[in-house]
């Protein structure tokens, strides 16, 4: 989860992505390109942040505000190698 990501809307990311891997649409859309241009943070499939062995404290907070904004408590982190095991962080006591 990033601002760009909840701006662009979790419904519009997965109906424009769809649609490009579909070939509905010609163009790759630009949340998807590993880092927004305009906004400079990296997009959904590319954020490695809250998947790192160490988390940085500003990214924790940003997470906590992403999954507020959301209504969730928990994310799932799918993409991001491990190769010292699996890990989690628990950002709220």
């Amino acid at each position: 989860l990033t601002p760009a990501t909840m701006s662009h809307g979790f419904q519009q990311l997965n109906d424009d992505t769809s649609a490009w891997l579909q070939g509905r649409r010609d163009d790759k859309p630009r949340i998807l390109e590993p880092v927004d241009s305009e906004r400079h943070e990296a997009s959904p499939l590319w954020q490695r942040a809250y998947g790192m062995m160490r988390i940085a404290n500003s990214d924790l907070a940003r997470l906590d505000r992403m999954l507020d904004a959301v209504g969730a408590s928990k994310m799932i982190i799918g993409h991001t190698p491990q190769p010292m095991g699996v890990n989690g962080v628990e950002t709220r006591a």
